[in-house]
C-alpha cells in the first residue's frame, strides 16, 4: 500500500515557492506526512543522478525536480505532486491500495506519456526504478 506521504519539490528561488498551492494539499490531507524538498536537499542528499542534476541546474530546474522525484519515490514511496498544483478535494483511499499509479500527460495530444506531476508508489517499486539510472540492482 502507498504510504500517506505527500512530496513537493521546489528548487531555485525559494521566495517564489507556491506555498498557497501546497497549503491546499496540506489542509485537505490532515495526518499525512508532508515533505517539501528544496535547495538544501538537492545539495545535501546523495542522489544517484547528482552529476546530471548539477549539469542541468543552470539550465532547467524543472528537469532537476523531475530527476529528484523519481529517486524520492524509489527511496521513500508516497506521492509526488507538482508544487504549483491545487488540491480541490482529498485523495481517495483507494488510490493508496495499489503499488503505483500515475496520470497521463494528455491522452489525446500526447498519448502514452506519463505526467510526472502526479505519481505515487511504494518504496523500491520497479516503476520508479526504471525512471532513473541506478547502480543498484534493478528489481525484477
Amino acid at each position: 500500500m502507498i504510504s500517506k506521504k505527500l512530496h513537493f519539490i521546489w528548487v531555485g528561488d525559494e521566495s517564489k515557492r507556491p506555498n498557497n498551492c501546497i497549503d491546499t494539499w496540506v489542509r485537505r490531507h490532515p495526518g499525512w506526512d508532508i515533505r517539501i524538498w528544496g535547495n538544501e536537499d538537492l545539495a545535501s542528499t546523495e542522489w544517484i543522478n547528482a552529476r546530471h542534476m548539477r549539469d542541468m541546474s543552470s539550465k532547467e530546474l524543472n528537469g532537476v525536480a523531475d530527476m529528484m522525484r523519481w529517486e524520492i519515490l524509489y527511496n521513500e514511496g508516497g506521492i509526488v505532486l507538482d508544487a504549483d498544483s491545487l488540491c480541490t478535494r482529498p485523495l481517495p483511499e483507494w488510490m493508496l491500495e495499489s503499488e503505483a499509479f500515475a496520470c497521463w500527460e494528455n491522452e489525446l495530444e500526447r498519448p502514452m506519456l506519463i505526467a510526472a506531476g502526479y505519481v505515487g508508489s511504494v518504496p523500491e517499486n520497479p516503476f520508479s526504478a526504471r525512471s532513473f539510472s541506478t547502480s543498484r540492482p534493478r528489481p525484477r
